[in-house]
């Protein structure tokens, strides 16, 4: 990902400490709680706070997630395998558009049986990257999500998409 070194720096300043989940806890535990799901993937889970400090997990019954992102070293290695339920809250409008098709194929890959995302359909309102140039790098419609991440999941796989606000 061409802007990961941006993002690492971001990070470091401790912003996208990931509480964008937490508007979506209860749909998510609606999903956790149909599906029965124990294995779980937060994919751009950001700094983690959402489970560390506000600990999302517990109303959800379940272990904390595997949490990945690239840009938090202590969350960097990728998961291998697919988990019952894949989140994503706030990430694809972080992804260029060019490196967009890869990233949803791997979130896609993962889900075994639900995922959940979320995307934000705006420029970011507080963060912006050292040069000045907005966080949101890839920012389109919310239909135009609709339209653009089912392709890339299986038919038997429930697709969740939300909008952030």
């Amino acid at each position: 990902m061409k802007l990961l070194e941006d993002y690492r720096i971001l990070h470091a300043q401790g912003k996208f400490p990931g509480m964008s989940l937490l508007p979506f806890v209860p749909e998510i535990a609606e999903l956790i709680a149909e599906f029965k799901s124990k294995q779980l993937l937060d994919y751009g889970c950001g700094l983690g706070r959402q489970y560390i400090r506000e600990r999302a997990h517990v109303v959800w019954g379940v272990e904390v997630p595997t949490l990945y992102d690239p840009a938090v070293e202590m969350f960097h290695v990728k998961p291998v395998g697919r988990f019952q339920g894949v989140i994503c809250t706030d990430v694809l409008e972080h992804v260029p558009e060019d490196e967009l098709d890869a990233v949803v194929r791997e979130i896609a890959g993962h889900a075994k049986l639900w995922a959940f995302i979320s995307v934000c359909c705006r420029p970011s309102k507080h963060i912006v990257f050292e040069d000045g140039r907005n966080v949101h790098v890839t920012i389109k419609p919310f239909e135009w999500w609709q339209e653009y991440l089912p392709p890339f999941f299986a038919p038997n796989t429930r697709l969740v998409i939300k909008e952030t606000k």
